[in-house]
């Protein structure tokens, strides 16, 4: 789905489910999908540190919540698709600001991995290529 049909579905006030959401990959783009005070407070601070370690906004990822009762809530990052990085933490508020710094770093590590190992997949750089 390109920008312009995003900007299209946005500028005609039809709202995407956050599996559609989850389909879109805009450069720069961190989707929220979190429901809980903790939730709000690990996307926030993963913001805050993601744009330290992508000042251009070249990658789009998806930041989720799965709030369980007893156990707290399960935060998710995804990049194209994939899951990057996953944790329980409780409804505290501190908890997830700390766990959102360390996932930034863990996600801005595996977006760096996946990126070049999409390079060496290139034909152009392929055996003595590199």
């Amino acid at each position: 789905m390109g920008k312009g049909l995003l900007a299209a579905l946005l500028c005609a006030g039809l709202l995407l489910s956050p599996a559609q959401a989850a389909d879109i990959d805009i450069p720069g783009v961190l989707t929220n999908e979190t429901r809980t005070f903790a939730g709000r407070e690990f996307y926030d601070a993963f913001v805050e540190s993601w744009q330290a370690l992508d000042p251009d906004g070249q990658y789009g990822l998806v930041v989720s919540e799965k709030p369980a009762a007893r156990l707290g809530c399960q935060m998710s990052v995804s990049y194209r698709g994939s899951l990057l990085y996953q944790r329980f933490i409780g409804f505290n508020g501190r908890v997830a600001r700390a766990a959102a710094l360390d996932a930034a770093r863990r996600v801005h590590q595996s977006v760096m991995a996946s990126e070049l190992d999409s390079m060496a997949g290139d034909s152009e750089l392929r055996g003595d290529g590199l």
